[in-house]
């Protein structure tokens, strides 16, 4: 008889900033019964991929697991794979981080199991042919891929159960085509569905040694919604191990190590860049797209990168006493590289904000250490940097306290403002974009979702929307797009109308001083720093003549963590017109009081307060003015199905429409203290 080879590879991985409640879950859900349960079964063998923060977790918290898998390693029953020690995109990084996050994650593997990893675990498999040059440069001899992959290198569909050799400027490295069919029917259809899959494939082939690969995460086995019951109180798992054992005289399981040591690869071309096919669908094809889809990924992208080329270039000049610091810089570095949060699929990703936080957190810790970590309360004003993250010429305001972004070219606003005492990022809210699965809120959803869950269970393929269904009711009222990025100080001048009306869900105010581009100086006074923005543009209301106007507004810091935000919006028609303005604010802070509806008020001061990391931000304004604060939530995917996720406060400090003559101004100031 025939025989064929099945190896399976469990990727287990939480993201190094997660909740820890959710790490708790996915090692009592998944990685706990798992394992316990293929310990019993001593002859079925399985690959297993920890990311270096989980084993680091698993050593602090539960050891006891440790030794389990010590005791299955030695047995020869599991083998580890390696990879990026924080589970980094790694065609999204840069060449020099991806080999560093292999050789640190090889290294806790080393300290905590004494093995050395042969294969390397790709991070949502997302390929460029220049990670094989990592992967080889790191020791390892093999990945896992996708069949999505090999097809793409020209391999057909006869040819896909066997392991190919790849190479790329010299660079071998052997590539596993994960069985797309495989993922679909472990563990969702009974374990027969998958035997006869495989039996299935087996009649069509004339030679021996036929492979069979399976690779998806080991959260899919008890920890991913209606998934738990299923696989272990059922005892899909149990079972499914039953039937391997009792068809091992036709099918061996193996380690991927072992498939790699006992049947010869065959030679694939070229393997272009591509990642599984649902991702691809999520991209369009090119995972890069997700930072023109979503400009908040690409700005952690580009501060990532902007913080690895501060270490790069501190390591090369760095005397022998300061290389700790820059090594524990590269830790934060790393930390921040954790690819879930610059990208979204199925899961919230980008739109969850505890994971962008965790990006920035690490990022602001990372070049806080590089620079000295020096204690705030020293009073210094640290420096004024224009163009430091890239072209679009931020200009970055900086002391003990604050890290202060103005972006020039989208309204003049402050793109990011770090508060270094705490390592947050205050204005990192997502803004409210349109997601084609949206169109599943307006239309019957139902009927969709149970055919959908069908399929599945069928084995067949599914829209995951479709399966995971809607989370909660009343989304539809809230499908509010906004067509500008949600920075902090932006300008609203109104010609037709109340400044603040309909901000929540709409807006009537200019563009150009809303979004557009604001010629910069900057003016460095006696302990002061000053970015000034200004813009000339002609406004029309409905029914009224055009009227010429002028923006011109100012961030100052001086030593305190305090900024102070003027506006100044000047009348240049050459006659009395009537407007009204406002400022905009958008902060990523989780105020109690403002979670679920906003207020309205006439006030000289406001303040925020955020329940997790007690920071305080006090609003004091030179006069009584309207304020309009309300909670900002998008509508977006996750492992629970469409639901809405908080982003943060939006602010509105304005005054009604008035009259203003020829030259004259309608003028705001605010002081904002941040604790």
């Amino acid at each position: 008889m025939k025989k064929a080879n099945l190896a399976m590879a469990f990727h287990c991985h939480q993201p190094v900033f997660n909740f820890d409640g959710n790490m708790d879950e996915a090692y009592e859900k998944a990685y706990l019964p798992l394992l316990a349960t293929l310990e019993r079964f001593p002859g079925i063998k399985a690959s297993f991929h920890f990311s270096g923060n989980v084993i680091e977790w698993l050593r602090r918290e539960h050891p006891e697991y440790i030794d389990l898998i010590r005791k299955m390693l030695t047995r020869g029953q599991i083998e580890l794979m390696g990879g990026g020690c924080f589970e980094p995109i790694m065609a999204i990084i840069p060449e020099r981080d991806r080999a560093g996050q292999m050789e640190m994650n090889s290294s806790i593997m080393k300290e905590v199991f004494d093995v050395s990893p042969r294969g390397a675990w790709v991070a949502e498999r997302v390929w460029e042919p220049a990670i094989a040059q990592a992967l080889h440069s790191s020791g390892m001899e093999y990945t896992i891929l996708d069949d999505h992959h090999v097809r793409k290198a020209g391999v057909s569909e006869k040819n896909m159960n066997a392991p190919y050799l790849y190479e790329h400027e010299d660079h071998p490295v052997t590539v596993f085509p994960a069985v797309t069919k495989l993922r679909y029917t472990m563990p969702f259809r009974p374990p027969e569905a998958t035997l006869s899959y495989m039996k299935k494939i087996m009649r069509e082939k004339e030679e021996d040694n036929t492979c069979f690969f399976f690779a998806d995460d080991g959260e899919k086995f008890g920890a991913w919604p209606r998934t738990y019951k299923w696989v272990h109180k059922k005892g899909w798992l149990s079972d499914f191990l039953s039937k391997l054992e009792a068809n091992s005289e036709w099918l061996r399981t193996m380690t991927y190590s072992e498939v790699l040591d006992n049947v010869p690869p065959a030679s694939a071309g070229d393997l272009p860049s591509s990642s599984y096919s649902e991702m691809d669908q999520w991209s369009g094809g090119d995972f890069r797209n997700f930072f023109k889809k979503y400009p908040e990924a690409d700005r952690m992208r580009k501060r990532m990168t902007f913080v690895s080329d501060m270490i790069d270039e501190s390591d090369d000049n760095i005397s022998h006493p300061g290389r700790q610091r820059v090594n524990r810089a590269r830790r934060e570095l790393f930390k921040a590289q954790a690819g879930c949060a610059y990208w979204h699929g199925t899961f919230g990703g980008v739109y969850l904000p505890h994971l962008r936080a965790g990006v920035y957190r690490h990022l602001i810790r990372a070049r806080d250490i590089l620079e000295g970590g020096k204690a705030p309360g020293e009073g210094r004003l640290l420096a004024v940097e224009t163009g430091a993250e890239d072209a679009s010429g931020e200009t970055v305001m900086r002391n003990d306290f604050l890290d202060l972004y103005m972006q020039p070219s989208h309204g003049g606003g402050v793109s990011e403002l770090d508060y270094r005492p705490l390592s947050v990022n205050l204005v990192n809210i997502m803004s409210r974009s349109r997601e084609e699965y949206h169109d599943k809120i307006r239309w019957g959803h139902l009927p969709r979702v149970i055919n959908a869950r069908r399929a599945i269970l069928r084995g067949e393929h599914a829209d995951i929307y479709d399966v995971l269904g809607i989370k909660e009711k009343g989304l539809k009222k809230r499908l509010v797009y906004d067509d500008y990025r949600r920075y902090s100080f932006l300008t609203h001048v109104f010609h037709d109308g109340r400044a603040q009306k309909g901000t929540a869900s709409r807006r009537s105010s200019h563009n150009g001083f809303l979004k557009g581009k604001y010629e910069k100086k900057v003016e460095n006074g006696e302990g002061i720093l000053a970015g000034i923005f200004s813009r000339k543009d002609t406004i029309s209301g409905k029914g009224k003549l055009p009227v010429e106007m002028e923006v011109i507004k100012s961030v100052a810091v001086g030593t305190t963590p305090e900024i102070t935000f003027s506006q100044k919006v000047f009348n240049r028609s050459g006659r009395t017109c009537s407007f009204a303005s406002a400022i905009e604010f958008n902060f990523l802070v989780w105020d109690k009081r403002l979670l679920s509806k906003g207020i309205k008020r006439k006030a000289n001061r406001f303040h925020l307060e955020d329940m997790y990391s007690g920071a305080c931000l006090e609003f004091l304004f030179d006069r009584c003015l309207e304020i309009l604060a309300y909670p900002v939530y998008t509508v977006n995917g996750s492992e629970e199905g469409i639901r809405k996720t908080f982003q943060g406060i939006s602010v509105m400090v304005g005054e009604e429409n008035r009259q203003v003559r020829a030259e004259g101004s309608s003028n705001i100031m605010v002081k904002i203290s941040i604790t």
